[in-house]
């Protein structure tokens, strides 16, 4: 899944060390994180899948990106 680095900064807390993830993916249940700078382009917004808070910090749903 892709998450907002905004996003994540709000939920961590800021004393996290970086190389220990802060959840299991969701998928396959394992610690494993893989982090990579990426710029969306225009042609992104409405088709990028990211996980983004929802109403309570903690829970977590999918939206298209620009959303």
């Amino acid at each position: 899944m892709t998450y907002l680095a905004s996003d994540l900064v709000q939920v961590l807390d800021s004393k996290w060390p970086v190389h220990i993830p802060p959840f299991d993916c969701n998928t396959c249940g394992k610690e494993y994180v893989s982090v990579a700078c990426w710029s969306p382009k225009a042609e992104d917004l409405g088709r990028v899948a990211v996980r983004r808070p929802y109403k309570v910090i903690q829970t977590w749903r999918t939206v298209m990106l620009g959303d």
